[in-house]
């Protein structure tokens, strides 16, 4: 189909078992209606690859791969870069057994989000080939939330070299459940990228020029957090969400900040599974949500060592204050932990460390 698609419809690929539909063309389609990438029989996938010019839409709404009511699967491949509109949310809906995939071959595209709670979905750079490296950069300003499950997930490549990185820009959060083992560099430029399963590859991840790493889950790869960036274990999102952010070596720059929640009996915590350094000029965020109990030691981070600041008593130097609703604590560095000792219960009793 070469021409121009327009319209409020939509458009469904499923009318036959394992239809193959070529969306092509120097014409931006228009239509915006959702596009469902599916076939009619349980097990038959129907494909939909998108081969206009570079940069030209191909598809302007929203993207839905698998139809759980014939149980078949759907497969959407890239056959240039951007084709997707930058609003488009990728929703994988399969049923058990049944795998949809979204391969960039390649290419790199940009869309809002990644939606699938099944654990059926598979984004990958390539499905047949090496070396075709790709980028999937997710934009959105809503909540999305991906499951990665056996054998489903992002990954590079079924048993090829093609590498997938991923950056997150837009001021939405994109949850990765589950495990994805793509090895390609994750970088956060906006917004929030919430780990709750794993990042099992050797990946950097890099939260660069704004943005927040958060979650509970873990990261096998580098981790650095620039200037107005944060990272925070956890949930964010919910009072007293505390959890455990597992992460390789790690190091905070000058600019950046660190966001725990302590509770009266538990506490956020940064475990890194290497050095963790921590630069002069980090702030630390700290929300109380319960009574404290004086001298009470909180871990926050913990790692193999940890490279303390070399200035006290400003930033996240040993001996700094942090005053959060009626608690007082101060920073303390021991060779591996990063502890907040409670100075100050609100009311008015100082414990003192000595």
């Amino acid at each position: 189909m070469s021409g121009a698609i327009s319209g409020s419809g939509g458009l469904t690929t499923g009318w036959d078992d394992n239809a193959n539909v070529t969306l092509s063309g120097t014409q931006a389609n228009t239509y915006t209606g959702l596009t469902t990438i599916s076939s009619v029989s349980v097990g038959t996938a129907g494909v939909l690859t998108l081969q206009k010019s570079p940069n030209v839409t191909a598809i302007a709404g929203d993207i839905q791969i698998g139809n759980p009511s014939s149980g078949s699967r759907g497969w959407l491949q890239l056959g240039a870069a951007e084709q997707i509109a930058d609003t488009s949310v990728v929703t994988f809906r399969n049923i058990a057994g049944s795998y949809g995939f979204f391969v960039l071959e390649g290419n790199n595209e940009t869309i809002a989000g990644l939606n699938d709670a099944t654990g059926r979905g598979i984004v990958e750079a390539s499905e047949s080939s090496d070396g075709q490296n790709s980028t999937l950069t997710l934009a959105g300003s809503g909540s999305y939330s991906f499951t990665g499950g056996s054998g489903a997930g992002i990954r590079n490549s079924a048993g090829h070299t093609s590498i997938l990185s991923l950056v997150k820009t837009g001021a939405g959060t994109q949850t990765l459940s589950g495990t994805h083992s793509y090895t390609g560099a994750t970088t956060i430029q906006g917004g929030v990228l919430k780990v709750n399963g794993s990042l099992s590859g050797s990946g950097t991840v890099t939260a660069s020029t704004a943005g927040t790493l958060a979650g509970t889950g873990t990261l096998s790869g580098v981790v650095s957090v620039g200037s107005g960036c944060s990272v925070s274990p956890g949930d964010p999102d919910s009072l007293g969400g505390v959890g455990t952010l597992t992460v390789g070596a790690t190091t905070l720059q000058s600019g950046s900040t660190l966001s725990v929640q302590v509770t009266s009996s538990t506490c956020d915590k940064l475990s890194s599974t290497g050095t963790l350094t921590v630069n002069d000029g980090v702030t630390l965020a700290v929300t109380t949500t319960g009574g404290m109990t004086l001298g009470a030691t909180n871990v926050i981070a913990s790692a193999t060592a940890v490279t303390a600041p070399t200035t006290p008593l400003t930033g996240m130097g040993e001996g700094t204050l942090i005053l959060s609703g009626t608690a007082t604590h101060k920073i303390h560095y021991t060779g591996t932990e990063i502890q907040l000792i409670v100075v100050e219960n609100g009311i008015g009793s100082v414990f003192t460390i000595r």
